[in-house]
C-alpha cells in the first residue's frame, strides 16, 4: 500500500510539474519571433488555424491533476512573425487537445489607410 501511494504522489508531482514548465516556457514567447523560434520554445504547436496571411498556433499542457486546469497558448501571427499571444486555462476532462477554441478571425468594417512599413 505505501509503494501505491509513493507512485501516485510521484505521478501528480510530475503532472503539475510538466504544466507548470509549460506556463515557464509560455512566458519565453515574445512578439517579433518567428514561427520556427516560437516553436523551439514550445516544441510542435498542437493545432494550426490560418486566414491568408494570419496564422494561429496553439500549443497545450494536460493537467492529470484532479481539480488542476489544462494550460494553453495561442500565438497570433502575420507574415511568419508573432504579433500577440493569448493563454487561457481549461478543467474538462480529457486532454487538452480535445478543447483548443476555434480562432475567430475579425475582418475590420472598413479599411482608411494601409501603410507600407
Amino acid at each position: 500500500m505505501r509503494y501505491g501511494m509513493l507512485i501516485v504522489v510521484l505521478l501528480v508531482g510530475c503532472a503539475s510539474q510538466a504544466v507548470q514548465d509549460f506556463d515557464k516556457r509560455a512566458n519565453q514567447v515574445q512578439p517579433g519571433m518567428s514561427i520556427a523560434e516560437a516553436s523551439g520554445v514550445m516544441g510542435p504547436p498542437k493545432n494550426r488555424q490560418f486566414s491568408g496571411r494570419q496564422e494561429a498556433l496553439q500549443w497545450c499542457e494536460t493537467s492529470f491533476v484532479s481539480g488542476s486546469a489544462d494550460s494553453y497558448l495561442v500565438g497570433y501571427f502575420y507574415d511568419g512573425k508573432l504579433v500577440t499571444t493569448n493563454t487561457y486555462r481549461n478543467s474538462a476532462y480529457g486532454t487538452c487537445e480535445s478543447f483548443f477554441k476555434p480562432v475567430q478571425w475579425l475582418t475590420p468594417d472598413r479599411i482608411i489607410e494601409i501603410r507600407a512599413r
